[in-house]
């Protein structure tokens, strides 16, 4: 890990430092369930070509994805300390490592104007189910994460629970993802035994 101290020699690097580390044991414990219950996922071949796609600024398809599960994880046990057992973390954690397996790279498609790609934001929830359920077996409920993540974009909302937090986190890390404001970085979510990456972005 890139020493911070060193980087930011003073008060605010070293409490960025502090910040990083914390994050880190926080995003431990998350990244278990992750990898407990989407490990067939995240280690797949297919899966592994999203690392090749640029998503959201310098954040690859398969990053965001990760990125997604994490948050949803948080999302679900906070919601599951209130209201016991209403949230499935495995179904959640699938729905959201799946949510954007569409497997291309959308800003060159968009680009060239191909179709179906012309209109990504409304075709790629389709695109991504077809693909994952030819890859993976998909629960009725982890088909409608999928389908419905880009509401309200697409007008017919989730089904469940698990579809709205994948919706709303998806939306969270996709603006993390292109508008990062600190001068250090959060430590990305993919560093970690799934990824196999180590990845502590300054900027200058």
């Amino acid at each position: 890990m890139i020493n911070l101290i060193e980087k930011y020699g003073n008060t605010n690097g070293i409490d960025k430092y502090r910040e990083v580390v914390n994050m880190k044991k926080f995003l431990s414990n998350v990244l278990v369930k992750v990898y407990r219950y989407g490990y067939d996922i995240a280690v797949s071949e297919e899966m592994k070509r999203e690392k090749e796609f640029l998503h959201h600024g310098s954040v690859n398809c398969f990053e965001h994805s990760v990125n997604v599960a994490c948050m949803c994880v948080s999302m679900g046990e906070c919601i599951n300390r209130v209201f016991k057992n209403m949230v499935d973390i495995k179904q959640l954690v699938r729905g959201a490592l799946l949510h954007d397996y569409f497997l291309y790279d959308w800003h060159e498609y968009r680009k060239t104007g191909k179709k179906p790609f012309r209109n990504h934001g409304y075709a790629h929830p389709k695109i991504a189910l077809a693909n994952a359920q030819r890859d993976f077996t998909v629960s009725k409920k982890e088909a409608n994460i999928i389908l419905r993540h880009m509401f309200p974009l697409t007008p017919v909302p989730p089904k469940y629970i698990e579809g709205f937090i994948v919706t709303i986190a998806d939306k969270i890390c996709a603006v993390r993802e292109l508008w990062r404001s600190s001068p250090v970085e959060e430590e990305s979510f993919c560093d970690n035994e799934i990824t196999g990456t180590k990845t502590v972005k300054l900027k200058p």
